[in-house]
This record gives C-alpha cells, structure tokens and sequence, in this order.
C-alpha cells in the first residue's frame, strides 16, 4: 500500500471489504491496517497527501459497515486463541519439519537486528533492516488481532510463514558468510539441499514410488496411503 498515489487507498479499502466478506472477524484489521499506514507506514508523506489517503478508503468503509449491519446477529471476540493455545499450536508447526528448528535462532536474530542493526555479528546479512522493523511490527499485530478476535489469523499459513522465513534467517547468514569460499561454496549447497529432501521425507516417498512399480497395489489403496 506504499503507492506514489494517495489513490492507492481505494484498493485498500476494497482489499479490506472483500476480507471481511471471507470473514467477518477481518473487519478488525481495517482500522489497525488504517492507523499504522496513517502514523507509521506513510509517516513520510505530508498530512495532505495522508489524509487523502484516509478519504479514498470510504467506501470500503462504507461497504464494510453496511456488510455488518446488514448482518446484526454477528458475534465477535468468540473465536480467540488463548496464549497456552497458540503455544501449543506454535510447537506443533516447528515439530512438524526439523528444519523448522533454526527458527529458535532466527528469531533471537531477528530481535537482534531489531534492537542493535549495527551489530557486527551479523553485518554480513544483507537485509533491509527497515523493512524488517515493518514486518516485525506487522506480524505482532497479526498475532495480537489472532489472540483477542479469530484464531484463523494466525493459524494455518497465518504463522507458518513467519517460522519458515526465521528458519532461512540462519542459513542466510551461513551462505553470504561462505560467499567466498568459491572452491566449498557448492559442495556446502549440495549439502543443504541433501537434508532438506531428507527432512520433507523425500526418501520414503522415492520409496512408495519403487515399491509401485515392484508390486503394483489396486490404484483406490494406493491414493489413500
């Protein structure tokens, strides 16, 4: 929503009109959305140009609040997620691939960045800390929103996403580090990708697929391992 154009607005509003029109509980990301574009995100932009911003999302306001009242018997706040919730919902994501694993240091990497982006621990990194402040902000008020209105927010690809971008965090510093190692850099490479596939379970799929043609089961048993 960064646009050249206070124009930009419009879609933001309809963006936020069709959420809610999935689900009911997004009505609630359009004033946040609103607020951190106002004061953070468009921070740079002049009042003018903000609040003309403000002015082109009436009427995906204006759709949004007809959408609830024209459904009153809406309840809301009846689908949080309380925090022992999403522990538990968080522990099954990382549990589910190994891999996830590394997200442990790429978050404490990730508080790092944000609190001390100078530090030369991690100067090889070649990130965007700005960018990564507004993600961080972004994904805090996701998971807020999940835990006070609709658990659908952070559950399902709502998180998995955020654990799997801090998993690469580590491996990121790991290969720009060896970037001039031009003579191990690719045996390195090789070697990730080897336990990647072995971590999604690719061995035991290459498995299935011989044991297929060795024996082939009836075609309904087979698609229902």
């Amino acid at each position: 929503m960064k646009s050249s154009t206070y124009r930009a607005g419009l879609m933001y509003g309809l963006l936020c009109y069709a959420g809610v029109t999935l689900n009911y509980n997004h009505f609630f990301l359009f004033p946040v959305g609103l607020a951190l574009l106002y004061f953070y995100f468009l921070r740079e932009n002049t009042d003018w140009y903000r609040n003309q911003f403000v002015k082109y999302t009436s009427l995906g306001m204006f759709l949004i609040l007809i959408t609830l009242i024209t459904h009153i018997d809406l309840r809301f706040f009846d689908h949080a997620l309380s925090l022992g919730q999403f522990k538990s919902y968080l522990m099954v994501v990382i549990k589910r691939k190994a891999f996830y694993s590394l997200s442990f240091i790429g978050l404490a990497a990730f508080i790092l960045m944000l609190i001390k982006p100078k530090i030369k621990l991690l100067a090889t990194l070649s990130i965007d800390f700005k960018r990564l402040k507004e993600l961080g902000i972004l994904v805090a008020c996701v998971i807020v929103l999940g835990l006070v209105v609709d658990r659908d927010l952070v559950k399902s690809f709502g998180i998995l996403w955020f654990v799997v971008f801090l998993s690469i965090l580590p491996l990121e510093w790991i290969f720009q580090s060896i970037s001039r190692l031009r003579s191990r850099r690719n045996f390195i490479y090789a070697i990730y990708v080897l336990l990647c596939l072995l971590d999604s379970h690719f061995e035991g799929r290459v498995r299935m697929l011989y044991n297929f043609y060795q024996s082939p089961p009836d075609i309904v048993e087979f698609l229902n391992r």
